[in-house]
């Protein structure tokens, strides 16, 4: 009976430590790639999930949100509805993303998951880096007015 108790204890402790250290699993992105715009006359964003290997590649690619800028709230923030336009794009370029060599603090090889990176899709205003959207209406209203 000592014994499997033993060994219970034992089990329980390395799995305490191996969480312990991929919770100390860290790396830096390095690459970046642009999407392609969809084929679609909307503005928002995806968000992809993926994980990053040991040699800082990514494997396991997926979109887990799609939203498009529909109008602005009273507040004046956007307001968003789910959407499916920019999933597939978002996971071509996820499969792109590159990273630094995972490692622990005490330098060992490590992998981490569930990593997340969004991308922007913005038809009037393609640098910005915030949810912060020109939409369609005040684009043209712009224009109009620079006339």
């Amino acid at each position: 009976m000592k014994i499997s108790i033993t060994f219970l204890f034992l089990i329980s402790m390395t799995n305490f430590l191996q969480a312990e250290e991929e919770a100390d699993c860290m790396a830096k992105k390095i690459q970046i790639m642009k999407p392609l715009y969809p084929y679609a006359s909307y503005q928002g964003y995806a968000i992809v999930n993926f994980n990053v290997e040991k040699d800082g590649t990514v494997s396991n690619v997926r979109a887990i949100d799609s939203q498009c800028a529909m109008s602005r709230n009273e507040d004046g923030t956007i307001k968003f509805k789910k959407c499916p336009f920019f999933k597939s794009k978002s996971v071509e370029a996820g499969t792109l993303i590159k990273y630094t060599a995972p490692k622990t603090s005490s330098g060992k090889s490590c992998i981490l998951e569930n990593e997340t990176h969004r991308y922007i899709f913005s038809l009037y205003n393609p640098g910005i880096n915030d949810l912060n959207f020109i939409l369609r209406d005040e684009f043209v209203e712009l224009m109009d007015d620079s006339e």
